[in-house]
């Protein structure tokens, strides 16, 4: 890991990260085949197994650092590998609680899942529900200014974060991010659901999810009308989205997981089809600060990834300009595909 974040900053440094990477990739193929033998330290006589950790750690290491020396290198085999084993793990869990520290298998699932995450924007296809949709919108998170004792439980419970950096409160701001950024994917990919929130326009059937007759009616209504879906709906998330990072300074030990959610916010800041000066004005600000933010990034996490973010903010961003009055822009995840900006983003 070392020497790839050397790579990412002294290209001379390249070819012998490369190498060392693929010795701790043996390294880990040993100990995954001991595994599979039944010979690895952590297998017990009985049959169960204690939790690995090196091994996970290496395994996570090498997965999210690969694309540190070769942006588009999304180190897919070593998640593989890792799913592979979490899914023992979790299994032998259910099937004898206790068996291995639970906590920590905690930690390393939720890894499995962000790094999912990312990988999902990169290489798998979008999969939505409307009915999701409806718990998006009923999770926000609420960020206390000062510490608040009546504060939801679940900001209370993330206590001391250990780092002086990173209070509780950033994670929380951006967990909000998150989930705003996962909303905006949303309402791009399926502009019906946007549609069906803008005033007026928002009938509901049975606790708020929509029969797909009524949303397949409001997605042709909608297809004559896709400026007024970005400029009363997308492009105000996307601004309200960087209201909500603007409260995370950009020293914050968090940093390492923003990337993505600066290109999920550049998605909606299209320019609005009628000129109103206040709107390209909010719009203009909002991509400076984007483009000030992934700077900051790039000199202060490994560039490589960093670089490709702004690529491709910039390459959709051009897009969005090129998209004549009254039409729906081209969607990022094609511009991302067209142009081959592809790394793990966070």
């Amino acid at each position: 890991m070392s020497a790839a974040f050397l790579a990412s900053r002294d290209p001379n440094v390249r070819q012998p990260a490369l190498r060392l990477m693929r010795r701790a990739a043996d390294y880990a193929q040993v100990e995954l085949g001991m595994m599979r033998m039944a010979v690895h330290p952590s297998e017990n006589r009985n049959g169960s197994m204690a939790l690995p950790t090196g091994l996970l750690f290496s395994l996570f290491g090498l997965g999210t650092t690969v694309c540190w020396v070769d942006a588009r290198s999304l180190g897919l085999p070593f998640f593989r590998e890792t799913r592979r084993l979490l899914a023992r793990l979790n299994r032998q869990q259910r099937i004898s609680p206790g068996a291995v520290d639970a906590e920590r298998l905690e930690f390393f699932n939720k890894c499995m899942t962000y790094c999912d995450m990312l990988l999902s924007v990169v290489h798998d296809d979008v999969v939505a529900d409307k009915c999701l949709e409806e718990q998006l919108l009923d999770a926000e998170i609420e960020v206390p200014t000062v510490p608040d004792p009546d504060a939801p439980n679940s900001l209370r419970s993330l206590g001391d974060t250990g780092d002086s950096r990173t209070p509780p409160s950033h994670l929380a701001l951006i967990a909000e991010a998150y989930r705003l950024s996962s909303l905006l994917v949303l309402y791009e990919t399926f502009p019906s659901l946007g549609f069906l929130r803008l005033p007026g326009r928002a009938p509901t059937e049975g606790g708020g999810c929509l029969s797909n007759a009524v949303s397949d009616a409001f997605s042709l209504s909608l297809a004559g009308s896709p400026a007024v879906l970005w400029q009363e709906w997308i492009t105000p998330l996307s601004l309200h989205l960087l209201q909500v990072l603007e409260r995370i300074p950009p020293t914050s030990g968090s940093r390492v997981i923003q990337p993505l959610l600066y290109i999920c916010a550049s998605t909606g800041l299209r320019q609005p089809d009628m000129t109103v000066e206040a709107e390209l004005a909010k719009v203009s600000q909002g991509r400076n600060f984007i483009m000030q933010r992934l700077t900051i990034l790039e000199s202060s996490l490994p560039p490589t990834p960093v670089r490709v973010a702004k690529e491709l903010v910039r390459a959709i961003w051009r897009a969005h300009d090129a998209t004549p009055p009254g039409t729906t822009p081209v969607h990022w995840i094609n511009v991302m595909e067209v142009n081959d900006l592809r790394s793990m983003f966070g």
